[in-house]
């Protein structure tokens, strides 16, 4: 319906105005002001998009679980792109990315937890390795 439109549409103005604002390098408060707006008309469509499922609930039924299903993930698309917005408006006042991590620090670190021994060693990581291992193995035997 229309709020679900009216939320796309006002989701892909503000994704472009983020990928419009990352062309340069550089964020300035022109731009910081145009997300800033986007992202909140994209908070208001959510909130809009949410008002206008509640009030169809009752008529829903398991027949509409695609819809529904699609719903769900335009909403968590807008939540995903307004957490970029918020982002790239928080930076640092000359744009530099000093506070980021680089994408090797990144993956060193999950490897890092993944492999940490107090994780692995927890009860319920232990009884999920356990499931999966004799599932596999009793596969690999047949």
């Amino acid at each position: 319906g229309p709020p679900a439109l009216q939320l796309c549409d006002a989701t892909e103005a503000l994704m472009c105005a983020c990928s419009m604002a990352c062309v340069d390098g550089q964020i300035d408060d022109d731009e910081v002001d145009r997300i800033s707006k986007s992202s909140a008309l994209v908070k208001e469509r959510r909130v809009a998009l949410m008002a206008a499922f509640r009030d169809s609930e009752a008529q829903l039924s398991a027949d509409l679980s695609d819809e529904q299903l699609f719903l769900f993930a335009l909403a968590m698309w807008s939540r995903k792109v307004t957490d970029l917005a918020s982002t790239l408006t928080d930076m640092p006042g000359e744009g530099t990315h000093h506070k980021r991590t680089t994408i090797l620090s990144a993956a060193c670190a999950a490897v890092k937890a993944t492999w940490n021994p107090a994780a692995m060693s927890t009860p319920s990581h232990l009884n999920f390795a356990a499931r999966n291992w004799l599932g596999i193995m009793a596969t690999f035997i047949m």
